[in-house]
């Protein structure tokens, strides 16, 4: 009797049948890894949202009761707060505005009393530091004249970030500043896959607060 030839390699089907199974795991490796990409991506973006949510909530808790009476009898407090167009004497709503936020000024922290750049600062001006491409050193000016530095955070690039500013004077019929009470509420709103996602958040200010 012969003898049987051990067999070599392995035959093209053998071949076929193992690329098919090694691309289906690659396949599967990188859906997996492209989800979980997108959904460390949307928490980012949401944790973002909140933090600006938190920022401007806390900024409207920081302005003086007279300037929040202002606000819903229709005034504004620029540059963060535009003019209400809504009728209603005690409630205040910005309508859906750009997401950037501005500090203004900053010169307290930059210059001196006079406005003028310290000797020190002068090679540094804000104007001229590398900062992230979401925020802006921008300078102001009255009449022509150099006033101080604002700062400010702009929307990130990714997503588009819109606000929404309600305030509502929950004593409308007391005159005293002092037994005022209003109560804040900030939407942060971006699109994200798609879907419109927001997040907000509420407070109340009353002079006790202050």
């Amino acid at each position: 009797m012969g003898k049987i030839k051990k067999r070599a390699g392995f035959t093209l089907i053998e071949v076929i049948v193992a690329m098919g199974i090694f691309m289906i795991v690659v396949v599967a490796l990188i859906v997996g890894y492209v989800t979980y990409y997108r959904y460390v991506t949307g928490l980012r973006i949401e944790t973002v949202g909140q933090n600006l949510a938190r920022l401007q909530l806390e900024d409207i808790e920081n302005l003086p009761i007279g300037t929040l009476s202002n606000l819903v009898k229709g005034g504004e407090f620029p540059p963060n707060y535009p003019i209400d167009t809504d009728s209603n004497n005690a409630f205040y709503y910005s309508d859906e505005i750009d997401g950037s936020f501005e500090f203004s000024p900053i010169d307290k922290l930059l210059n001196d009393v006079d406005g003028s750049i310290p000797p020190e600062l002068d090679k540094t001006k804000p104007e001229e530091c590398v900062l992230p491409t979401t925020i802006d050193i921008v300078k102001n000016y009255e009449s022509g004249i150099f006033k101080n530095y604002s700062i400010i955070i702009h929307k990130e690039t990714y997503p588009h970030f819109t606000k929404e500013i309600k305030i509502e004077d929950l004593t409308p019929s007391q005159n005293n500043l002092l037994l005022k009470i209003f109560k804040i509420e900030v939407t942060i709103i971006w699109n994200w896959g798609g879907i419109r996602k927001s997040y907000t958040v509420t407070g109340e200010r009353s002079f006790e607060r202050t």
